[in-house]
């Protein structure tokens, strides 16, 4: 007997870290069950082309889009599933779906385009799903999604007496979330208590860190046991190591990547939070459902000990399934693909 065909999937990227993780999760969950083969396209909007009426276009006219985005889809590979991620995507993911006639998957919010051009949206965002009031169709909440596989990153084992090893997220200013001196020294002094505390760190730092905190951080790990990864030297996507030896995460709050990843790793995540700080009303609700659920917990950062930090740990309860097997069913379920 002859094994399936490889699934052809098209992938439009527009290059940006966030949206190609999510991407490459969906892929992920595609090539659970089955072989896949992926063409990666770039999609770049033109800077004289704003969001608005590129979306109008699409809409009306949608033959143009190829034109207008540099795509020749004459040459690119019949795919039997689209995935992309990334509000410059949408327009390519529509064309590129009623070009093959073939169902297009995509994560994030979709501005002004239509659920109706697509097989499936995926979304953080309760309000969005379908089945919610006023949902939109062809809708469905998940976790953030991650290319990681929970099941190859094992809860390292912990003897009685042994230190608990904790994965520190820390990322930066970013839209109405704040981080003054205070919130700083706080931060690293609350380090340098949970190294004295016996609590076995690693640390990992993000583009938005500023300057002046990621070498406080570096100096600190030179003179004490805290293993600090910095993105200026690692790069992206090294965290992988951090969660494998992490029993729990701490991360501070402007990252819903950062806590939606470790959320998807399976380990339990406190949330640090500043003095000021503040999120859109659909993006605190996300974060609330995976309170509600026992994912996390916050600590605000003036008030965070390691003593509390412990104990917020043991209050958690993370996954228990694999999210990306569950993501897997969810588009099999909703996708009619050969």
């Amino acid at each position: 007997m002859t094994s399936p065909a490889p699934l052809e999937i098209l992938w439009l990227s527009d290059g940006k870290p966030g949206h190609y993780s999510l991407s490459e999760a969906i892929i992920a969950a595609l090539s659970r069950k089955r072989s896949t083969s992926t063409t990666r396209v770039e999609v770049t909007r033109p800077l004289w082309l704003p969001p608005r009426l590129l979306s109008t276009i699409t809409n009306i006219r949608p033959a143009l889009v190829p034109r207008l985005l540099g795509l020749d889809f004459a040459r690119t590979p019949t795919p039997a599933v689209i995935v992309s991620a990334g509000g410059d995507t949408l327009a390519a993911n529509v064309a590129a779906a009623r070009h093959f006639a073939v169902p297009n998957v995509f994560y994030g919010s979709l501005r002004r385009y239509r659920p109706e051009d697509f097989a499936l949206v995926l979304t953080s965002y309760a309000e969005h799903d379908e089945s919610a009031p006023g949902g939109r169709p062809n809708t469905v909440m998940t976790l953030k999604p991650s290319p990681r596989d929970p099941d190859q990153l094992p809860m390292p084992p912990r003897n009685e007496g042994t230190p608990l090893s904790i994965g520190v997220l820390i990322g930066g200013d970013s839209g109405t979330i704040h981080y003054d001196t205070a919130d700083w020294d706080r931060l690293v002094a609350l380090v340098s208590e949970a190294s004295a505390a016996h609590l076995r760190l690693t640390i990992a730092n993000s583009r938005r860190t500023p300057v002046h905190v990621s070498d406080r951080l570096a100096c600190l790990a030179t003179r004490s046991a805290i293993a600090f990864i910095d993105v200026r030297t690692a790069g992206p996507g090294t965290l992988g190591p951090l969660f494998a030896g992490s029993h729990a995460v701490v991360a501070t709050v402007d990252s819903s990547s950062m806590i939606s990843e470790a959320v998807w790793a399976r380990r339990p995540v406190v949330v640090l939070t500043p003095a000021q700080w503040s999120l859109p009303a659909l993006e605190q609700k996300y974060r609330q459902d995976m309170e509600r659920q026992g994912w996390t917990a916050s600590l605000r950062l003036a008030d965070a000990t390691p003593a509390k930090i412990a104990t917020t740990i043991r209050t958690l309860s993370p996954l228990t399934t694999n999210p990306l097997d569950d993501l897997s069913n969810l588009i099999e379920r909703r996708l009619k693909l050969p």
